[in-house]
């Protein structure tokens, strides 16, 4: 029912790739850019679309040169303020009760008319006409931006993920994929993918490289609102739960990789990682090996990316749930912001001056509901 067209993805493919070489004397160099980057998305999806990319190869190297050829560069180009907000979260990710899960855990199964129909009333609930014509638009089967994947999943260094979207900014045209299982996962997964695609619609060229450790603001706020519409209407209560433990804990791990990386990345012995010192400098109860400090090193900007978003999205989760009619407007500004802790300001976002009161909430709300399920 929904796939994407292979032959229609290539010729766009080519059409762009064409329109590089014979107009890059004549186009603006926000419009070039545009081209280069959707040239490299529509790779990608050709690459998912055939199941052969393996975006991550590991390399026979020490710590020392992994560190030096993937940590350090990248490392002093990142605001330290962004850094050391996630880091400083740490205390309150440690402090949960919720027990170390990433299983999925959900066992409902849920027919794909279900999942759109939900989808549908989810993004119509935000009375933003704009929005609701773009999310049919994705939905409607005959334009083939929607893809589900038999495939349950892809991998990439320590982490498995459900879902992709990525945008042909020259044209203008969003993608999405779902790996699908046949349970509510996937309704997660289309609305975290479509909130990526309408909250992204139009982004200026200047801002696609500069925004990355915001990228993940809307995906992480989609999740809130999908188990905020389940508990509402009394379905899937179970499940959501389940998601709602894991992708706090999926966070919590990824603070617990930018702490290491962060403060370790220069604890050797010889040319490896010192990791009986390591572990006994680390102040909260984990335990690592070279693998996980290698891979917490590779894997340090993507980390950043979604502990710093979750953290956005989980202030202004607790504003919609407030009443606050405008979340849309701010997702957007947010989301493409190149200056995130003055837009944050902005829009009262404070998780890094109030003392993460709404991260400590939310962890005593899923502490309570582990509970009453016991």
């Amino acid at each position: 029912m929904y796939n994407w067209d292979l032959s229609e993805l290539k010729r766009r493919r080519y059409e762009l790739e064409n329109l590089r070489i014979a107009k890059r004397k004549k186009l603006s160099e926000d419009k070039m850019a545009r081209i280069r980057h959707s040239i490299h998305n529509y790779d990608l999806l050709l690459c998912l679309f055939d199941n052969e990319e393996d975006l991550f190869l590991e390399e026979d190297i020490t710590d020392r040169e992994l560190v030096s050829k993937y940590f350090t560069q990248l490392h002093k180009k990142i605001n330290p303020d962004i850094i050391y907000s996630v880091v400083n979260s740490c205390d309150i990710f440690e402090s949960s009760t919720i027990p170390d899960t990433y299983e999925d855990k959900t066992k409902t199964n849920i027919d794909l008319l279900d999942i759109i129909s939900i989808t549908k009333d989810i993004f119509a609930s935000f009375n933003d006409v704009k929005k609701k014509k773009k999310v049919n638009e994705i939905l409607d089967p005959k334009n083939n931006l929607l893809h589900f994947s038999k495939s349950t999943e892809f991998s990439s260094l320590d982490a498995e993920y459900t879902g992709f979207s990525c945008r042909d900014y020259y044209n203008n045209i969003g993608y999405a994929i779902v790996y699908s299982n046949n349970k509510i996962r996937d309704l997660y997964t289309l609305v975290h993918e479509i909130f990526h695609l309408v909250i992204k619609e139009q982004l200026p060229a200047s801002n696609i490289e500069d925004r990355f450790y915001i990228e993940e603001i809307e995906g992480s706020f989609s999740d809130l609102v999908v188990s905020d519409y389940l508990r509402n209407k009394g379905i899937f209560r179970d499940d959501s739960s389940f998601v709602d433990e894991s992708n706090f804990n999926t966070t919590k791990y990824f603070t617990r990789g930018i702490y290491v990386a962060n403060n370790f990345n220069q604890t050797f012995t010889g040319d490896y990682f010192d990791i009986d010192c390591i572990n006994d400098s680390i102040p909260f109860n984990y335990s690592l090996d070279d693998d996980i400090m290698r891979s917490s090193v590779l894997s340090f900007d993507r980390d950043l990316c979604y502990s710093f978003s979750y953290l956005i999205a989980l202030d202004l989760f607790y504003k919609y749930k407030n009443g606050y009619p405008n979340i849309i407007d701010d997702l957007k500004c947010l989301s493409s912001s190149r200056r995130p802790f003055i837009m944050m300001d902005r829009y009262n976002v404070t998780f890094h001056k109030d003392g993460y009161k709404n991260l400590n909430d939310y962890q005593k709300v899923l502490s309570l509901r582990k509970k009453d399920k016991e």
